[in-house]
């Protein structure tokens, strides 16, 4: 008989009497509840965090190719960039800076656009 079994057989059998018996039962339910839960919420919790991460890495591109080119440029450059391997979508892209001025106030941004 491994350690374990013996242990618990030894402590679950002894009569020690009813209230000894009822809480060793309470204590012993207690715990495979909170193990259960425990499991349950670890289980959900690397779901949610699989399904965020592909939305995020789904929503952004993986490489951007900056330089300054005319839009007649483009497709040659899209049809270089699409034949490598490994490529699964090509899109361009502008990237730029701005500044929005409101009510006598600026502010500096990024643009960033299909």
């Amino acid at each position: 008989m491994k350690f374990e079994r013996f242990v618990a057989t030894r402590y679950m059998l002894k009569r020690k009497g009813l209230f000894a018996l009822i809480t060793t039962l309470i204590g012993v339910a207690g715990v495979s509840v909170g193990v259960a839960a425990l499991i349950t919420t670890l289980s959900v919790m690397n779901g949610f965090q699989n399904d965020i991460k592909q939305k995020i890495i789904g929503a952004q591109s993986h490489i951007l190719i900056f330089g300054r080119m005319a839009a007649d440029v483009y497709p040659e450059k899209l049809k270089k960039v699409r034949a490598l391997p490994d490529v699964a979508g090509v899109a361009p892209n502008v990237y730029g800076q701005a500044i929005i001025t409101h009510r006598g106030q600026s502010l500096g941004v990024i643009i960033r656009g299909l």
